[in-house]
């Protein structure tokens, strides 16, 4: 007996699409904490997304009577535009598969396999390319932090080698590596280097708000400072299963995909994502193609990782861990 796919369809709408998101979600630090507060843009050319930073000039001040002002003009910039990215993940259902499914217990069975196997493709994808090293994805991906989180390169249409203002902080060439840490003077310069860079990207009150790094860091940090390195408050994150670390009372989260060598100090208030309303990891019904004997449908994702102030984003980066 052959499927009806749109009653399929319409069961996946129904039973699986919402969970498939939501472990999408849950699978990454970033996409919990930033993915289901993603920005809506219906439609347009590129990803608009306004600046938030304040400009040097002296194009402004207080006054008396007649005295002049200064009319120098101001950095041009007032938005940054990304491109959209496009993504998929395929649900497949051949010709053979259809005959075999007989009855509502191998249908159910069938879908729930599909379906999580799109949902671990899309997890893989998005958290590797949430890290991939700077300029090494594709034109047709979505921005990497290390793309955002650099220095001397162009970010939503933006130079930074002209406008510094739109550099990130960075610092390289630790002078010892977390593996190399042994001894009191390599462990104090650590500290310090990573203080440096949680002040340098901070303008209290506004600070960062979360520390991602692989696993070697932190077990660096909790054996040089002990059981108080645990998060012991409430967590979102530790609730999902990650683990998670306190330093400065910022959380400091262990990610699998996080970049080795790195540890990246981020205030998510200028981080977030943009989607298109009609393309957040929306569900395409199933179609025949005319040249295969299977059914093919799709869950659609369209936006960009972006930042809308690279100033207050740092990363710590060691030569070996």
């Amino acid at each position: 007996m052959a499927l009806d796919y749109d009653k399929l369809s319409a069961l996946i709408r129904l039973t699986y699409h919402k969970q498939v998101v939501d472990n999408i979600f849950n699978s990454n630090p970033i996409l919990a904490l930033l993915g289901r507060k993603a920005k809506k843009q219906n439609g347009g050319r590129q990803v608009i997304v306004p600046l938030e930073y304040v400009d040097d000039s002296d194009a402004q001040g207080f006054y008396n009577g007649y005295d002049e002002h200064n009319t120098d003009p101001v950095d041009p910039f007032t938005a940054a535009a990304y491109d959209w990215k496009l993504a998929y993940a395929a649900v497949t259902i051949s010709g053979e598969e259809e005959m075999k499914a007989t009855g509502p217990d191998a249908i159910a069975d069938l879908l729930e396999g599909l379906m999580a196997n799109a949902e671990k493709r899309l997890k893989k994808l998005f958290t590797t390319k949430l890290f991939s090293a700077a300029s090494a994805n594709a034109s047709n991906e979505i921005t990497s932090l290390n793309d955002i989180v650099k220095v001397d390169r162009s970010l939503g249409g933006i130079d930074s080698t002209n406008y510094p203002w739109w550099d990130a902080v960075v610092q390289t060439n630790a002078a010892a590596s977390v593996a190399e840490a042994t001894t009191e003077t390599d462990t104090d310069y650590l500290l310090d280097s990573m203080s440096q860079l949680f002040n340098d990207i901070s303008d209290p009150p506004d600070k960062a708000n979360l520390i991602i790094s692989p696993f070697d860091p932190t077990e660096w940090y909790e054996h040089i400072v002990g059981r108080q390195a645990r998060w012991t408050g409430e967590s979102m994150l530790a609730d999902l299963g990650f683990e998670v670390f306190r330093y400065k009372n910022t959380q400091w989260v262990v990610d699998k995909g996080a970049t080795e060598s790195q540890i990246f100090m981020l205030n998510l208030k200028y981080l977030y994502f943009k989607v298109h309303p009609q393309r957040n990891f929306s569900w395409e019904d199933f179609r025949k193609p005319t040249k295969q004997d299977a059914a093919v449908g799709y869950i659609r994702w369209m936006g960009q990782f972006v930042c809308s102030q690279p100033r207050r984003q740092g990363v710590l980066t060691f030569d070996t861990i």
